[in-house]
C-alpha cells in the first residue's frame, strides 16, 4: 500500500490554469455569435472544467468515505 506523498508543503500555492481563449475560438468561427459572446461562452466551459479540477484536488477517496 502507498503512502501519501508528505511532500507537499499546504502553504504553497497551487498550480494555475488558464486558456488562451483566442485558439478555441477558431471552432466558433462559423457560428453568428458576436467575438464577445465566443470569449464569454469559452471562459464560461473553461471556468467549468477549473472547478471539476478543483473538486479533484487533493481528495482521497479513503477521506472521503470516513
Amino acid at each position: 500500500m502507498s503512502q501519501p506523498d508528505e511532500t507537499h508543503d499546504p502553504l504553497q500555492p497551487r498550480p494555475t490554469l488558464s486558456i488562451d481563449w483566442e485558439v478555441y475560438a477558431a471552432m466558433l468561427e462559423d457560428s453568428d455569435m458576436s467575438l464577445d459572446a465566443q470569449r464569454e461562452l469559452i471562459e464560461t466551459l473553461w471556468s467549468i472544467v477549473v472547478m471539476f479540477v478543483d473538486m479533484g484536488f487533493e481528495l482521497n477517496p479513503v477521506q472521503q468515505i470516513c
